[in-house]
């Protein structure tokens, strides 16, 4: 019964999708800053949105999905299935915990993008989510009630989730170098973008409570969650993005995203409270009606998921052959978007023929996220580019020993 419990816990993480922010950017760990082009230029920097680059994406051209996890790898899960554990084996899994079993949540596709001239024009759906479980738990299903109490809050258990989509607007390529009167700089563009927001839906843990007491009078269990969900709303949020060339060769930027961001939910919107208590329970009563739990719901007013502003700040030095670049991602506020937490990712592209390439890039990771590395192989003909792109979390290459897997697909037609 242990060991199903543990592949439970394991399966949920392992079941969790993680993408990049637009599927292009997928086989360079997301150092796209400078690298983006035409519509995809939109959700990274709309200062390279430019006349020479005009594209076309239609549904189905633009999809990047994956599954990961931050504790457990395939070879994990085989080696659980089936087996007995001994205590090594309960060690070892434990110490692939660090306090919490956890996995983000992302989807992105693009539905539609055109560019014409320094103008562009996007419409895409987004899924975020985490899944956050308590390393006590999964203590709790491999030694059992080992302890006399056991405290569980939200801090460590929590799942949430959005979906919506973007119809974004944006305008590149303005020269804002010659605004600064008497200053001898190199050639600085600047863009700028506007996005309307359709919320799909949205779910997010306000409360949970939970302790686990044993003792002479039995056993004690209390469980405490609220959850508030929302089905369809509207919001808004507006990019500004900057570029230039200060020597040949290497071109540095930054963006600020999600400026005056958030979405308002007015359709349906409930909070749903979920109530489980053991009361002075023995093993041999567990058969008996000790157990009580009871699901509320009840509607609640208008509200709003607030998105932080994100900046991005990024270089990329390039050759004929091969170029290279950094970029660098810091969120103002922690959301079910962003984070506080900052990300560096590093990139290059190696050029061996004419129209093709071999791309490469990695994710560095912190705290909250593990680090990956992506392979790609990029293409550019006369009126057709893209890339095809896999990643794998906290392993060199693709396999069991993976946290987890992403691939992606991206084509544009250029004119």
């Amino acid at each position: 019964m242990k060991r199903a419990g543990l592949l439970i816990c394991i399966g949920i993480v392992l079941c969790s999708l993680l993408t990049a922010h637009t599927a292009g950017a997928l086989p360079f760990a997301e150092s796209y800053l400078l690298r983006a082009q035409g519509a995809e230029a939109l959700y990274w920097n709309p200062a390279l949105i430019t006349p020479e680059y005009q594209d076309i994406i239609l549904p189905g051209m633009s999809v990047a999905i994956s599954a990961g996890n931050n504790s457990f790898d395939l070879d994990t899960y085989n080696y659980i299935s089936g087996r007995y554990l001994t205590d090594a084996d309960k060690v070892d899994i434990l110490n692939k915990v660090d306090q919490e079993l956890k996995a983000a949540t992302n989807t992105d596709a693009m539905l539609l993008g055109l560019t014409l001239g320094r103008v562009s024009f996007a419409s895409s759906v987004h899924a975020r989510g985490t899944i956050t479980i308590s390393e006590d738990y999964l203590k709790l299903l491999l030694y059992g009630n080992e302890e006399n109490d056991y405290y569980f809050s939200l801090n460590e258990n929590k799942v949430e989730g959005i979906s919506y989509q973007d119809v974004s607007f944006g305008v590149g390529n303005i020269r804002i170098d010659p605004i600064i009167a008497n200053l001898k700089i190199p050639t600085i563009v600047a863009g700028f973008s506007a996005s309307a927001l359709l919320g799909y839906a949205t779910a997010e843990t306000q409360k949970y409570w939970g302790s686990l007491h044993t003792g002479l009078d039995g056993m004690n269990i209390t469980q405490e969650i609220y959850v508030k969900t929302g089905i369809g709303g509207i919001g808004k949020k507006a990019m500004l993005g900057l570029s230039t060339s200060p020597i040949p060769n290497l071109s540095i930027g930054m963006s600020l995203d999600n400026l005056f961001g958030s979405i308002l939910w007015m359709g349906k919107k409930d909070i749903y409270h979920y109530t489980i208590a053991v009361d002075s329970a023995y093993v041999s009563e567990l058969d008996e009606d000790v157990f009580y739990h009871e699901q509320t719901s009840e509607k609640i007013d208008n509200f709003t998921t607030d998105i932080p502003p994100e900046l991005r700040l990024g270089g990329i030095f390039r050759t004929p052959w091969v170029n290279v670049s950094a970029d660098w991602i810091q969120g103002f506020g922690n959301s079910q978007l962003t984070s506080t937490i900052g990300k560096t990712s590093l990139a290059a592209e190696f050029t061996p023929f004419p129209g093709l390439s071999l791309q490469s890039g990695i994710s560095l990771g912190n705290r909250s996220q593990s680090w990956s590395i992506s392979y790609g192989l990029g293409f550019k003909g006369k009126n057709l580019d893209g890339n095809f792109g896999c990643r794998t979390y906290d392993s060199i290459l693709p396999g069991y020993k993976s946290r987890g897997l992403a691939f992606s697909g991206s084509l544009k037609i250029h004119y």
